[in-house]
């Protein structure tokens, strides 16, 4: 069986869509035949959002389709809804977004694939003991909301609350052995790379850069728990490549997370389902200030037990979430229904 494959470009070949376009390429090819010449008798997947604006990459050129695809709230446009009905199937991620669709009111044939992880690039590491502890938090754009509404700039990024992150460490005042690095995009807005300390003499490290997926798990190295206080994923990559390495995580179990959030290494946020932009029908986790604090505080005051944590975190996600393990089941049940269908 032959298979066209295409995925939705990315600013940077190591993120997202761009990251996770390669490897599932990859899956592909040890179960069939992958090619970059559609015929229209090939099974066509395409891998991304089924925005209009990037209709150019999505454009259906088989008599068989399937998008692959997800979504980071249960308020799908109508609009992605209409164009995932008018092909032959639907693959999303996890069971999360499964549902989200179905609910929805998706009717083609459904299937889920996970993504993963790459054990080799993300090995789990081991940390020395370090005078300071690090927090990292990874995302688009580090601004609040509201500053990136009224600037105009796009909204990308802003969901995963960075800005929520860089004010509960100022405020948790943890003194000079506290450190954060706030790892962004330099897009929309220009690059802002700098290292600061707040008035208890913590330090913040602002990265606004494109980095390599080897320069992201020198980054994973550095820090001692990650924390992301999202409003919600369509999976959440990050997260799982943070634990691959040792890494504990701050996470709220809801959205795509709900797919890899275990109490044996995730530190829960607690949150709320409720809307999250007034200006449109956008739901997603609510989380209070104050929890997040709480839940910094707690790694900071417990570091041995968040070592541990991270060891557990590589383990279980180095046995359950790489690429082969995660995906390439899916992909074959995938393949086997359209084998099936057209016999």
């Amino acid at each position: 069986m032959r298979v066209y494959f295409t995925w939705a470009a990315s600013h940077n070949p190591y993120l997202s869509f761009g990251k996770a376009g390669r490897y599932v390429a990859q899956e592909f090819t040890h179960l069939c035949d992958l090619t970059t010449d559609a015929d229209v008798a090939d099974l066509q997947v395409y891998l991304g959002i089924p925005l209009y604006v990037l209709r150019g990459q999505w454009r259906r050129r088989c008599t068989r389709y399937l998008w692959y695809t997800m979504w980071e709230s249960p308020q799908v446009p109508q609009n992605q809804i209409d164009r995932i009905n008018a092909v032959e199937g639907l693959a999303s991620p996890c069971l999360w977004c499964d549902d989200v669709y179905k609910k929805r009111g998706v009717h083609v044939p459904r299937f889920i694939v996970p993504l993963g992880i790459d054990p080799e690039v993300y090995p789990k590491t081991r940390r020395p003991k370090r005078k300071s502890f690090t927090f990292l938090w990874v995302g688009g754009a580090a601004g609040h909301i509201r500053q990136i509404a009224e600037g105009r700039a796009d909204r990308i990024g802003d969901r995963k609350r960075g800005w929520m992150v860089r004010q509960a460490f100022t405020d948790l005042a943890l003194g000079p052995e506290a450190r954060l690095v706030i790892k962004s995009m330099p897009w929309p807005k220009p690059a802002m790379n700098m290292t600061y300390r707040t008035p208890s003499g913590s330090r913040i490290t602002e990265l606004s850069a494109w980095l390599t997926e080897a320069e992201m798990r020198d980054l994973y190295a550095e820090a001692d728990v990650f924390v992301w206080p999202t409003c919600g994923e369509g999976f959440g990559m990050p997260p799982l490549e943070a634990a691959a390495t040792g890494l504990a995580c701050i996470l709220p179990n809801w959205s795509a997370l709900e797919a890899y959030h275990d109490p044996s290494w995730c530190i829960d946020l607690p949150c709320t389902v409720g809307q999250i932009w007034e200006k449109e029908p956008y739901c997603g986790a609510l989380i209070h200030y104050d929890d997040l604090k709480k839940a910094m505080r707690w790694a900071f005051e417990h570091q041995p037990e968040v070592r541990s944590m991270g060891q557990v975190a590589a383990d279980t996600v180095h046995a359950n979430w790489t690429w082969a393990v995660a995906t390439r089941p899916g992909l074959a049940r995938v393949l086997q229904h359209y084998k099936e269908a057209s016999a």
